[in-house]
């Protein structure tokens, strides 16, 4: 709509980055036998939050990698 990337997958803290890797977690733990949904989604939050929790402590930012624009990229080398 407003042709932006959104605030979360940019330079700056690491939430889109937490979010996905909880959800890996909850998916791949769902099917190991004898751990119950319950459980699995326990264990995704709780990684989750540890995560979060340690990149705040520590400061860490996604890094800010190249400037795009939509559909192009906002710098091109000479030759590309």
């Amino acid at each position: 709509m407003l042709q932006r990337v959104p605030a979360v997958f940019t330079q700056g803290t690491l939430y889109a980055t937490v979010a996905i890797i909880v959800a890996a977690i909850q998916v791949s733990f769902v099917g190991i036998p004898g751990l119950s949904t319950g459980g699995a989604t326990a264990i995704a939050i709780a990684v989750g939050v540890g995560l979060r929790l340690i990149a705040y402590w520590r400061n860490w930012q996604l890094p800010r990698g190249l400037d795009w624009k939509i559909g192009q990229r906002a710098q091109e080398s000479p030759g590309d």
